[in-house]
């Protein structure tokens, strides 16, 4: 028999990132022509406000005229940038191969315009000894939406308040969140792992639920029911 007091408490989960400096590898463990943010959780086409960085895989162009490269950012209808402070890269080692640059989130998010809710593009510009241009211009995939808005959870509540509950009773759990459309990676009521009993209201309400079982840890009725709640939407923030 359990005993359960269906009062909550909402753990909430931060991811440390580390910020990684800007440097040239030859050969690369990306898809070539891309720009992957890097760090905490990674949804591509999404920069969210756990990435620290970000890694650009380019084919270097077979023209023997190249020495340099520079990766430029586009946020919306705003002017090419730079990436970097210092954004003139050394690429004549990979010409006809690919060379792989990294970047802080500071470098990206230094771009002009950059903006929760905004887009923006990549690719990488070719230049000769004099930093004239080749002509050589790849672009990246895939442009980039900017999500950094990190999901809430406002109250989480029970069906049943107090009383027993005894084996094969069912208990529904409600969150009341911000936003629509999140999933569960972390979900659990009184140690068990109910993600997959998560409902998606589409109101920003979520339901799940935790059925008792024989063996399931015993909570006296003055005591709070232990859960676990980490919701990230679409873009990778949690």
């Amino acid at each position: 028999m359990k005993r359960h007091d269906h009062s909550s408490r909402l753990k909430q989960r931060r991811t440390l990132g580390l910020w990684i400096g800007s440097f040239l590898l030859g050969g690369s463990l990306f898809a070539a022509n891309t720009f992957t943010p890097t760090g905490g959780t990674v949804n591509s086409g999404y920069w969210n406000a756990g990435n620290t960085g970000a890694t650009v895989s380019v084919d270097v162009p077979n023209n023997s005229a190249i020495k340099y490269a520079i990766v430029q950012i586009k946020v919306g209808t705003n002017s090419w940038d730079g990436l970097g402070g210092s954004p003139l890269k050394n690429a004549a080692p990979y010409i006809n191969s690919t060379a792989t640059y990294t970047y802080t989130a500071a470098e990206v998010e230094n771009a002009t315009g950059f903006a929760n809710d905004s887009t923006f593009s990549n690719r990488v510009v070719f230049y000769d000894v004099s930093v004239a241009s080749t002509g050589d211009t790849v672009s990246l995939t895939p442009t980039i939406s900017i999500d950094q808005t990190v999901p809430s959870i406002s109250s989480v509540s029970f069906d049943v308040t107090s009383g027993l509950l005894k084996v094969s009773d069912v208990l529904t759990m409600t969150i009341n969140s911000s936003e629509t459309g999140l999933s569960a990676t972390t979900l659990t009521i009184n140690s068990k792992d109910v993600a997959s009993n998560f409902t998606d209201n589409s109101d920003s309400t979520y339901t799940a639920t935790y059925t008792v079982t024989e063996g399931d840890n015993n909570i006296s009725d003055s005591a709070q029911i232990p859960i676990s709640i980490t919701l990230d939407d679409a873009a990778g923030n949690s």
